[in-house]
């Protein structure tokens, strides 16, 4: 899926343009979650849950639409966004991952404390 469809996707997903108050809000909610997660906790299975539960609570998807559509982005916001997509169903995180990938040049100043951080 071109990063044109997916952001026309989840942009029809919301109905409408999400105004900058619900946008401000799920930033906010998004930069005072904790994305770390420890596999080898008694209880990971429903840390897991929990933490992916949170992240689609938050429906991150208009947010990286915003951000992806921005010259220059807020690059805590990007890092953790880039972050959050491995918590998301399988669709799409395919669909965000392939738009991440499609805009590259925009989130190039995040990228390598992105991949430093999953190894």
């Amino acid at each position: 899926m071109p990063s044109s469809e997916f952001l026309a996707a989840t942009q029809a997903e919301t109905g409408h343009a999400a105004d900058d108050a619900d946008m401000k809000q799920r930033s906010w909610q998004l930069m005072r979650l904790s994305l770390r997660f420890d596999p080898y906790s008694p209880a990971r299975e429903e840390d897991y849950e929990r933490l992916k539960a949170e992240i689609q609570r938050i429906n991150i998807l208009p947010l990286l639409r915003s951000e992806l559509t921005k010259a220059r982005v807020h690059a805590p916001l990007a890092k953790r966004l880039v972050r959050a997509v491995s918590f998301l169903d399988q669709a799409d995180q395919e669909h965000a991952v392939l738009s991440l990938v499609e805009n590259a040049e925009v989130l190039f100043p995040v990228w390598a404390s992105v991949l430093v951080d999953q190894i």
